[in-house]
């Protein structure tokens, strides 16, 4: 198999976006990809799915005042067939660091984050890659937790998340 890695911009012609690579152990063959749209998907939640899929859920906003960093609210996936990145929708909140989890039916829950102003995230997501469409949960379901809170898939179908906030 090959190894897919991201990173946050460290050439100048990136600004920007991630820079991305795939590597072939095989023959050490390193091979880049662009990203869809220019988007930097360093600090993304992310989740391998079926078929070598990988989806990646926001990121590092390029315009984030520095030393702060302020979550983008893209959607992208790599194709790993193809080796072809795309913009696949947008999340109704932006989020840097946030967690991805697969629940049982495939579907994908977004937790946590920082949103586009800077502030933590307490909205719950969920992603069908299906027909790649977002739907958010109730707020009932609201609740923030810190940065890539740990998420367990339960087997009678909840998601317990552990970290150290105060929800």
């Amino acid at each position: 198999g090959k190894v897919l890695s991201y990173s946050y911009p460290q050439d100048s012609s990136y600004v920007g976006q991630s820079e991305s690579w795939l590597w072939n152990p095989p023959n050490s063959q390193i091979t880049e990809v662009p990203v869809a749209n220019g988007t930097n998907i360093f600090c993304s939640g992310h989740a391998l799915q079926p078929g070598g899929k990988l989806v990646s859920f926001g990121g590092t906003d390029p315009d984030s005042p520095q030393p702060t960093f302020w979550g983008q609210a893209e959607v992208n996936r790599f194709n790993s067939t193809s080796q072809v990145w795309s913009l696949r929708t947008t999340m109704s909140q932006a989020r840097w660091y946030p967690t991805v989890r697969t629940l049982g039916d495939g579907r994908l829950l977004i937790s946590s984050g920082i949103d586009g102003n800077g502030d933590g995230n307490d909205e719950q997501e969920i992603y069908d890659p299906s027909n790649s469409t977002m739907s958010q949960l109730p707020s009932s379901a609201n609740r923030y937790t810190t940065l890539y809170p740990w998420q367990y898939l339960l087997p009678n179908g909840r998601v317990i998340s552990l970290s150290n906030g105060a929800n």
